[in-house]
């Protein structure tokens, strides 16, 4: 109750501080960092990062670059936000998602439509983007329980075309000191049809959860070529990297795609 009460009302003075910053021209990446960590307090989330060694480090930062991430659940965006100095990419709709939709909009999210036919007008917004700050992209173009990846898209990586990219794996690994279980697992893992609601609120005054962030060497996609293919190539192997850190971090030998998953997709 508590947690959810600081919540409410740290959201509600961080919205305030930020909007009054930028009526100010002043900065508020503090401002936002301070937020996410807030709400990883809120969710009791505890997030370390490592190397693809397995090393400790700080979370990266200098240029702008592409961070290309799988995506487990909508706490990724604080899990990452927290550390980063960066914004992200999402589809149009959570604009209109109450209490994501807002916290969105004030840290710059790109709301982007899911439409082929405007693949170049957004890889162009992107490219723009990218030479004021770095942007992560959810590769996957959907969250997923947690325990594999989707295929990666590789249409927006176009827009990384200055900027290096750098692969990042999300991996929600112990809860209360344990490995978690499956069921714990989907306690933080959210995809539709799941309700956000009752997720959200289920998620409050828990127990400590660890997320593990893989932070991988970055690449860019001269080495991979600048066609179709070698995008798709620079997808495939920034796929190929997140999901064995994805492994380690669960201790898995190959990805469990869950039953109810497949039935909620469509493919059980």
């Amino acid at each position: 109750m508590a947690r959810g009460v600081a919540l409410v009302v740290g959201v509600a003075i961080g919205a305030t501080l930020i909007a009054l910053a930028r009526l100010c021209r002043l900065p508020t990446a503090a401002l936002l960092r301070g937020l996410h960590e807030l709400i990883l307090w809120c969710f009791n989330l505890r997030v370390h990062w490592r190397g693809a060694a397995g090393e400790a480090l700080a979370p990266p930062g200098s240029a702008p670059v592409l961070f290309v991430a799988n995506h487990v659940s909508y706490l990724d965006v604080f899990a990452l936000g927290a550390s980063l100095d960066a914004s992200f990419t999402a589809k149009s709709e959570v604009a209109g998602w109450p209490v994501l939709g807002k916290l969105a909009t004030l840290q710059d999210t790109l709301f982007l439509r899911r439409d082929p036919r405007r693949a170049r007008e957004q890889v162009a917004v992107l490219r723009t983007a990218l030479r004021k700050r770095s942007h992560v992209l959810f590769a996957e173009g959907t969250s997923t329980p947690g325990t594999m990846v989707e295929p990666f898209r590789s249409s927006l990586l176009a827009a990384a075309d200055e900027a290096a990219i750098v692969p990042l794996t999300i991996a929600y690994t112990h809860y209360d000191g344990e490995p978690m279980t499956d069921a714990e697992r989907d306690r933080y893992a959210w995809y539709l049809p799941m309700p956000f609601g009752s997720h959200f609120l289920h998620g409050l005054g828990r127990r400590a959860a660890r997320v593990e962030v893989t932070v991988h060497q970055p690449v860019t996609l001269a080495e991979f070529g600048l066609t179709g293919a070698g995008r798709k190539a620079c997808a495939q192997h920034c796929e190929t990297v997140v999901r064995g850190a994805l492994l380690n971090s669960l201790g898995l030998e190959r990805e469990i795609v869950p039953t109810h998953y497949l039935e909620a997709t469509g493919r059980g």
